[in-house]
Order: C-alpha cells, then sequence, then structure tokens
C-alpha cells in the first residue's frame, strides 16, 4: 500500500526511485570479475523504470534477500561514475524500502 504508484495509476508496478537510463548491454561473463562491494543506494542508476509490486513486496518480506541462492547480491555496473543496476532491481528497490542506505552487492567494473 505504501509503494510509490507511476503515472497513470497502475496497480500493478512500483516506480524506481533512482535515476534512469535505458537498458545496456553487457557481456553474460560480467559475473566472473565482479567483486563484493557495499554500495550507496542514493547513487544508483536504474535501468528499469517500473517494478513489479508483487515481486518487490515478496522480497520486502525476505528483508531484501534473493529467492535464488547463487544471486545472493544484485548485479551493479561501475561505468562513467554510474552505479548502474544490470540485475536486482527488485531486490535493491525492497532494500531501500525498508529504509536501508547502502546494500551489498557484486559490482563489476565497466571494461569499454
Amino acid at each position: 500500500k505504501i509503494l510509490p504508484n507511476p503515472p497513470g495509476g497502475d496497480e500493478k508496478t512500483v516506480e524506481v526511485p533512482w535515476k534512469q537510463i535505458d537498458p545496456i548491454t553487457v557481456n553474460p561473463n560480467i559475473w566472473d570479475k565482479a567483486e563484493l562491494a557495499i554500495i550507496n543506494l542514493s547513487d544508483l542508476t536504474a535501468t528499469d523504470s517500473f517494478l513489479s509490486r508483487k515481486k518487490v513486496k515478496e522480497h520486502i518480506k525476505s528483508m531484501g534477500q534473493a529467492v535464488t541462492p547463487y544471486r545472493a547480491f544484485a548485479l551493479v555496473l561501475q561505468r562513467d561514475n554510474q552505479q548502474i543496476i544490470i540485475d536486482g532491481h527488485h531486490r535493491l528497490m525492497a532494500q531501500w524500502m525498508l529504509g536501508q542506505e547502502t546494500a551489498p552487492v557484486w559490482l563489476a567494473k565497466d571494461e569499454k
């Protein structure tokens, strides 16, 4: 009930609180070189504008943890002074909704 509604009042989605960019293409092996890091949730850039309200709710119930164990943390790409969410929008949104200021993530550096 407290999740922000997107313009138009779609009850199935929730708008992300971060700056947004168009989806980007990354190497599928990006996970291989990612390292665990703590990031500030306020510094993120999203590639999805709207998230499933149901999925965010599920992640809030699990305190922002992943449903699939092998993806315990979100994947974020450091590119051009931006921290871009590649995988884990719902998890990070849940952590933000729970009042967390930071979150552990897999952080990959851009190799452009």
